[in-house]
């Protein structure tokens, strides 16, 4: 007496896996997506723009690990660093700034301070690591 009501030859595929599988990939793909715009800086260095190392019109700015900035061999916090070279900015429109982060410089702190200095209109501002040689 054969009590399979089923065909032997028939052969029944469970969807309920392939639909856990789906799922987890999706969870898996919209948790480590992001949805951040990334953004590009323009930072070139001298030799790229293909300028000559002159310093004159130049404004050196270095970023301390502590978070201050020396400008004009003045330690100042970043907003009034900002607010110092945006005054210079006001008197000579053709000024360019060359930030010079030291070791310990998170990359996005001198990343955020290049940022604050083109939103106030500085269209020449460059990174100069420390140690290099002029």
């Amino acid at each position: 007496m054969n009590l399979s009501s089923r065909d032997e030859g028939t052969v029944v595929i469970s969807l309920t896996p392939l639909v856990d599988v789906v799922f987890i990939l999706l969870v898996f793909f919209m948790l480590a997506s992001s949805f951040v715009e990334w953004r590009s800086i323009d930072a070139q260095t001298q030799a790229a723009q293909g300028r000559s190392n002159g310093l004159v019109g130049t404004v050196l700015a270095d970023l301390k690990p502590d978070g201050d900035v020396v400008v004009g061999g003045r330690s100042m916090p970043p907003s009034m660093a900002l607010q110092y070279i945006d005054d210079l900015h006001g008197d000579r429109p053709e000024l360019k700034v060359l930030l010079r982060p030291a070791d310990g410089v998170a990359l996005q702190v001198a990343v955020d301070f290049a940022e604050s200095l083109k939103a106030k209109g500085l269209a020449d501002v460059s990174f100069k690591p420390m140690g290099v040689a002029q």
